[in-house]
């Protein structure tokens, strides 16, 4: 059964972050290595340098009703994770990530069990962008997500 979407609107506060490096090569988010094959959810890199995991850009999201949303998303971390032609974002808990949807134009968050059907070009999510065309790291626009 596909994600569905809230009923009711939530806003939600999108703030940028330098990642700081955390004193550890290969940093990835938590729950990485541990996934269905079905899901199709590439291997984080093991020997990403911790400069190059500086680089990584991080997306904060809070302000939602449903808690296990309103946590820190890491930029995935090569052409492997983008999807849709962006980038992908994943959850520190590695429950959730954040995606462009081209059909609808938006930024969306989808439980990581939709990974391989938004990666065909599906757009299953739980929380959607109410504004089409958005840039998630544009720090002025901080709200509107449904």
């Amino acid at each position: 059964t596909p994600p569905i979407m809230p009923r009711s609107p939530m806003v939600a506060r999108v703030a940028l972050l330098a990642l700081l490096g955390s004193g550890v090569d290969g940093f990835c988010p938590q729950g990485f290595g541990s996934f269905p094959k079905e899901y199709k959810i590439p291997d984080w890199p093991s020997d990403m340098s911790l400069e190059d995991s500086a680089n990584l850009m991080t997306v904060t999201l809070g302000g939602f009703k449903y808690e296990a949303i309103n946590e820190e998303y890491l930029q995935g971390p090569n052409e492997q994770f983008q999807m849709q032609g962006f980038d992908t974002y994943w959850q520190a808990s590695g429950k959730f990530f954040m995606y462009y949807c081209k059909r609808f134009d938006k930024w969306r968050i989808a439980e990581i069990s939709a990974f391989s059907k938004n990666m065909e070009g599906q757009c299953y999510a739980f929380v959607s962008d109410g504004h089409a065309g958005r840039d998630p790291l544009n720090k002025t626009l901080l709200k509107g997500f449904i």
